[in-house]
């Protein structure tokens, strides 16, 4: 059977490790020994099992791993949404892969029945009381939920997770919804870490939630700007990617600060030793290593660019590229790696976490992701004018 071998720029290989896969064998170095084991060593909370299924209806949901379904406490979705397990929140029908019809789970009121008749009601959900509320914070109390408003598109269900409203809507706590078409979905992310105290770590373009783990922000990759510092298990979590289909179009860049001192370092990555990852990073030294996962692999891995030499200490400049079957990966200058892959960038329920697992520490700037390909000007504009490239449609369409 023949097999495709990657070109191995600037970096030495070691000894090689024999590994089962599939009834055949496979050889790794202990350099790609070593990458995944850094993955692997990434928090399990870092990834999560949606806690939540779908309860009697497709409007309602219960905790996962309940010993007894039928007496556990329901949760409501808001009016007009689906639970999509899926993506682990309420939904719009449409997006619910099983189908929802939620008009059949609005409770009806209750009616008087002919004379003669047997008596019969449809009670609605028993009432809670909603806590004491908070100033971004609102209540249902005819289904027992309260939501906390993280920022204009994501909320928290009552001590869940954060969620996100499906795009286009932002979140009310007047109404204590999401609501309205006021965003134009953008099909770019960016996070430059240097915004208005509070929001640092929200992109500037869908306003996406990113989560805080002790992270500090310092300063950037030019004097001007800032950037994220994260030391040994310090991250930024984006609950948004949990579940994300990225497709077959995908770009993704970032500044990163590397040093010689790095005994090893998770860039950015949606795995660890239970959830195998589909996007990473990962840093050793002044070297940098990683790619994407598809479906077409066999089996699937995202050590696709060997660890390529940064060439010293300081901030370097990487950039993914994705274009069904063609992976393109950029280093500073330099097009660093190119691999055909094949089929969809395969999907988990794991956040995409920045950092996680470094020693000693690794500093991260301007993060941007895109749900298309960027071709080699765009990776320019990218990198030295901070340019977010923009999805050009093809005339007619």
């Amino acid at each position: 059977m023949y097999h495709r071998v990657k070109m191995v720029p600037h970096i030495i290989l070691l000894s090689l490790t024999l590994v089962a896969s599939h009834g055949h064998v496979k050889r790794q170095t202990s350099l790609e020994v070593q990458y995944h084991s850094l993955i692997e060593a990434m928090p399990l909370h870092a990834c999560f099992r949606c806690p939540w299924v779908q309860g009697s209806d497709c409007c309602r949901y219960i905790p996962y791993g309940s010993e007894d379904p039928s007496n556990e406490k329901e949760h409501f979705c808001p009016p007009g949404l689906g639970w999509n397990v899926e993506v682990c929140t309420c939904d719009w029908p449409g997006n619910i892969e099983t189908g929802c019809d939620t008009s059949a789970c609005i409770p009806k009121p209750v009616t008087t029945p002919d004379p003669g008749a047997p008596t019969t009601t449809t009670k609605r959900p028993k009432l809670k009381e909603c806590p004491a509320l908070k100033e971004n914070e609102c209540c249902l109390p005819d289904v027992g939920q309260w939501f906390t408003k993280l920022n204009d598109t994501h909320y928290r269900l009552n001590d869940g997770y954060p969620q996100g409203c499906p795009e286009g809507m932002l979140f009310s706590h007047i109404s204590c919804c999401c609501e309205g078409q006021a965003i134009v979905p953008n099909p770019c992310k960016h996070w430059t870490f240097d915004r208005v105290d509070g929001n640092e770590y929200i992109d500037s373009l869908q306003q996406t939630f990113g989560q805080s783990i002790q992270a500090s922000i310092v300063e950037g990759h030019t004097t001007s700007n800032k950037g994220v510092f994260l030391e040994e298990k310090d991250r930024v979590s984006i609950p948004y990617f949990s579940g994300a289909h990225f497709g077959k179009k995908f770009s993704l860049g970032l500044w990163v600060k590397s040093s010689s001192s790095n005994i090893g370092s998770v860039v950015v990555s949606n795995g660890n030793k239970l959830t195998k990852e589909s996007v990473a990073l990962v840093m050793v030294g002044n070297t940098i290593a990683g790619g994407i996962a598809t479906e077409l692999e066999n089996p699937p891995n995202t050590y696709d660019m060997a660890f390529y030499n940064l060439r010293g200490d300081g901030w370097h400049f990487v950039a993914l590229t994705y274009s069904d079957p063609e992976l393109r990966i950029y280093v500073d200058q330099q097009l660093a790696h190119t691999s055909s892959q094949g089929g969809n960038i395969q999907s988990n329920l794991c956040q995409l976490n920045i950092g996680g697992v470094q020693s000693p520490s690794i500093n991260v700037d301007e993060l941007a992701i895109c749900e298309f390909t960027w071709d080699a000007s765009d990776v320019v504009n990218f990198r030295d004018n901070s340019i977010i490239p923009q999805l050009v449609q093809p005339i007619g369409k």
